[in-house]
């Protein structure tokens, strides 16, 4: 059964045309930017960045709203780290922290969102369609929030869109290469 059968007609179209924009991008940059933007705005988040993976490890590849101690934090991210993109690495699955200030396991990354100014996170893992993991799509909302279960479909189906327009890139890099 397709998941976007659990998708309002509005929402389904929605998805349709954001995941035709971000496979018409000319470059992995500009796929990375028309991603987030459209991520954060899909969930009306304030704050975002998308992550790659690479030797083992999350590294942002593009980010809003952030301080470069943010960057400096999370510049490197791996699936044993407790914030919200290492446990859905290690999860294999969306993570949701509605509250940052009274999620335990969050308690390391407490000081770095009170700088930035987010009280929730959600993060997304950008896998294709082939089971390929590529990175991670994560937004920051500044009061406590939780995504509502059309929003996360959603953004799980333009996820799987991200990640395949980032391997093209990826796979057309190395062929030029």
């Amino acid at each position: 059964m397709p998941i976007s059968r659990f998708l309002s007609p509005n929402a389904e179209r929605r998805v349709a045309i954001l995941t035709r924009e971000v496979s018409a991008t000319r470059s992995l940059p500009q796929a990375l930017t028309t991603a987030l933007d459209a991520a954060m705005a899909l969930l009306l988040a304030e704050f975002g960045n998308i992550q790659l993976y690479r030797a083992g490890a999350l590294t942002i590849g593009v980010h809003r709203g952030v301080p470069p101690s943010f960057l400096e934090r999370f510049k490197r991210v791996a699936a044993d780290d407790d914030c919200a993109c290492g446990r859905a690495m290690r999860e294999g699955r969306a993570t949701i922290i509605s509250d940052v200030t009274v999620d335990d396991d969050f308690a390391p990354f407490r000081d770095i969102a009170e700088e930035v100014g987010f009280r929730a996170v959600q993060s997304t893992p950008l896998v294709t369609t082939s089971g390929l993991f590529i990175g991670m799509l994560s937004t920051q909302f500044r009061e406590p929030h939780t995504p509502s279960d059309e929003e996360m479909t959603m953004l799980g189906l333009y996820a799987t869109a991200v990640a395949d327009t980032i391997q093209r890139f990826v796979a057309e890099n190395m062929l030029l290469a």
